[in-house]
């Protein structure tokens, strides 16, 4: 789903006559290929002890859907200082899967908004 609509097909298979260009920014790469990366967003509001892995689920199931790159970014507008996941490692013998994803944390940006909205 990319901002409430369901993406029907995956964007890698579409001909060119589908895509739109927007004004002087080009859609290809140096070799003239068109680039798609997903983005996914996830905005968490509380703590969850198993977010790490949730985010890595739905990376999963993203990749497996549309088989393209993806970049994952956690927000997180909870109050807990310390709570900042981004990561989650699966480990079992002679096997360790690995996932690191962004994260912002709002609150970390609190008192740089304080000092930017009184400087105005």
């Amino acid at each position: 789903m990319v901002f409430g609509y369901e993406i029907k097909e995956n964007p890698l298979k579409s001909n060119e006559s589908n895509h739109v260009n927007h004004g002087n920014h080009s859609n290809h790469s140096i070799n003239g290929e068109i680039e798609v990366i997903l983005i996914h967003i996830e905005i968490q509001g509380s703590y969850e002890k198993d977010f790490g892995e949730r985010m890595l689920i739905y990376y999963l199931r993203i990749y497996e859907k549309y088989r393209c790159p993806i970049t994952s970014i956690a927000i997180l507008t909870d109050e807990r200082k310390n709570w900042k996941p981004s990561k989650v490692e699966i480990k079992s013998p002679c096997t360790t899967l690995s996932f690191n994803y962004q994260v912002c944390k709002l609150l970390d940006y609190r008192k740089a908004f304080f000092v930017v909205y009184k400087t105005k």
